[in-house]
């Protein structure tokens, strides 16, 4: 349990790989398939973020949270699926700009174990 949210986010940034390079763009990510193994451009088909409430309606992104992607292979129409945490740091103009870091992937790549 952390105390904090940047705790948190320290954590993750120290502890697990940052995948940032293979966004390709919005919809595609550089990555290899679980079925094919190849490595080509994976459609993002879905991305998923937690939202929280101020108890009145209104809902907001809750920036700690993971996010969640799920990736269609184009040829093989394979599946998966990675959990990641989007960490805004400083960037060289000093305006802050996303870092991806994947803390598990499904079907699982055997670099959690």
């Amino acid at each position: 349990m952390f105390r904090k949210a940047e705790d948190l986010l320290l954590y993750v940034a120290q502890n697990y790989p940052e995948v940032t390079s293979c966004r390709i763009d919005d919809f595609h990510w550089n990555i290899e398939c679980g079925d094919c193994r190849m490595t080509r451009g994976l459609h993002l088909t879905r991305r998923s973020v937690s939202c929280i409430t101020d108890g009145c309606g209104s809902f907001c992104r809750d920036f700690d949270a993971p996010i969640t992607c799920e990736f269609l292979c184009p040829v093989c129409n394979g599946f998966k699926q990675w959990i990641l945490y989007e960490i805004f740091l400083p960037g060289k103009d000093g305006k802050s700009e996303a870092h991806y870091f994947r803390v598990r992937s499904v079907p699982s790549e055997g670099l959690e174990d």
